[in-house]
């Protein structure tokens, strides 16, 4: 029986392959001016939301300036795999121009082109919440050479301090080891980061083009109604407004009831059924639904302000 590599080792394992793969970039002469129309996007990982402001920003400092880093492409027959550089392809194709400069890479296997397009999520300096986890869901999934959704499974088991197996304890001893090398935060940080994978797709698209933070966004998700998040989330991009004021805005629109809602409790007190038991009442209690009924009287006749 194939014995099971141990925590360190598997992680260190995948740890070469990404510093390998760093070298091989750093040491690469082979740059080169490839056209646009051959650059495929990469087979998996390549979730991108873009603010299309960056793009154009991006694009005048190109014209401006020039390229001044080269996208990272690995050569596939007569094409290229973009690995590196989403902005930049973007940015260059706005400007109207034909060819790009990359680093062309070769021989490189599947497993490492898959970890150069993620790390640029995982360890770039100002990833959002929401790529960053999926980021982190993708590399420990090549590490442990299993699906993102074992990974979440574990996580959760982790969070909930559950028992786990030998197996398991040594996985998670591994993501502990990749989260303490590449992120600022901890492993149960993270597990509980991955609700952000679970909530109203409007504030993950805030959460990527950075309108709102993680905090904000679990916050916001409470309303469950995408009306009332499109409405705070336009207060929040008008108005330069605070987690609390943001939790007291959400807590303000949970308390609303809906005007057919209102509708409803109204109409039940109007119904036949209700005015015919009115007879039923006893007296003292009878005499107290007139007085209300009055003072309703008295509101609905009053000329607002």
């Amino acid at each position: 029986m194939k014995k099971r590599p141990q925590p360190k080792s598997a992680f260190q394992e995948a740890t070469n392959e990404l510093d390998l793969v760093k070298n091989m970039i750093e040491s690469q002469n082979n740059i080169a001016e490839i056209p646009l129309s051959l650059i495929l996007s990469p087979k998996t990982h390549d979730r991108k939301c873009f603010d299309e402001n960056e793009i154009v920003e991006l694009a005048k400092s190109i014209k401006t300036s020039g390229l001044l880093q080269p996208i990272i492409v690995r050569k596939i027959g007569n094409q290229f795999e973009r690995l590196i550089g989403f902005k930049r392809v973007m940015a260059t194709k706005l400007n109207n121009e034909t060819t790009i400069k990359a680093i062309v890479l070769s021989g490189i296997t599947d497993e490492q082109a898959s970890l150069i397009t993620i790390s640029e999520n995982l360890f770039r300096s100002d990833p959002n919440a929401y790529d960053q986890t999926l980021a982190f869901l993708d590399y420990a999934s090549i590490v442990l050479k299993t699906q993102s959704s074992e990974v979440i499974k574990l996580l959760n088991k982790f969070k909930a301090g559950k028992e786990k197996n030998e197996a398991e304890e040594r996985n998670i001893e591994l993501l502990e080891n990749i989260v303490a090398k590449n992120l600022s935060i901890n492993l149960r940080t993270l597990s509980d980061k991955i609700k952000v994978l679970g909530i109203n797709p409007l504030l993950i698209e805030a959460i990527q083009k950075r309108k709102i933070t993680y905090q904000e966004a679990i916050a916001i998700n409470k309303l469950n109604d995408d009306i009332k998040i499109t409405a705070l989330l336009k207060q929040i991009d008008e108005k330069e407004l605070t987690l609390k004021e943001i939790k007291d805005l959400v807590l303000g629109m949970q308390d609303e009831k809906p005007k057919e809602e209102n509708s409803k409790t109204y109409s039940k007190f109007l119904s036949k059924s209700f005015l015919k038991n009115l007879s039923k009442i006893p007296g003292k209690k009878l005499q107290r639904i007139e007085e209300y009924l009055k003072k309703i009287e008295e509101v609905l006749s009053q000329k607002e302000m």
